[in-house]
């Protein structure tokens, strides 16, 4: 029945080697993307943000197009970056932007405001959202503990100087 072999080898000599190769790409591919991205924190240009838990897309999107937004011809981050504090028009826009939209969504509170690593007092008071509400789990009387839908975002400014968006859900 299968007198000629012979033609058989050289189509399958050809194959192997490139399936190998192959596999080997897609394994080489995978162990890079679990080994750079085991993080939640990327970092880009000295740039970082850090999201922790969970992520609100519009809110991370209000916040991009609030950074961006230009007050006599220089944008918010800008602003935020070199005066290190809110300013009437972007504290105001800040506080229409994040307390409006997002209250009844995040009954925990909504806070925008500053976070400095180096000091005692880390999260900073501001005229605009008061105080940062608490972040993470509460117990209760019999002791079972609550867990908080907590979104809590860092936006690096300089090595002392972060903004620090805190929307606090409600317990789950």
């Amino acid at each position: 029945m299968l007198h000629n072999k012979k033609a058989q080898i050289p189509e399958t000599l050809t194959w192997v080697p490139a399936a190998l190769i192959i596999v080997l790409i897609l394994a080489v591919t995978i162990i890079a993307t679990i080994v750079l991205f085991r993080t939640s924190s990327f970092s880009r240009d000295s740039r970082t943000i850090n999201v922790h838990y969970s992520s609100d897309l519009f809110a991370e999107k209000s916040l991009a197009s609030y950074f961006l937004t230009t007050d006599n011809g220089e944008t918010v981050y800008s602003e935020l970056n070199s005066a290190g504090d809110f300013n009437n028009f972007n504290g105001n826009l800040a506080k229409n932007i994040f307390t409006l939209l997002y209250h009844s969504e995040y009954p925990g509170g909504v806070y925008l405001g500053f976070y400095n690593p180096n000091s005692l007092l880390t999260i900073e008071n501001n005229q605009y959202f008061g105080s940062a509400p608490s972040l993470g789990a509460q117990s209760g009387l019999t002791g079972t503990v609550y867990i908080r839908q907590d979104i809590n975002e860092l936006i690096y400014l300089d090595k002392n100087k972060f903004l620090h968006l805190i929307l606090a859900g409600g317990f789950l």
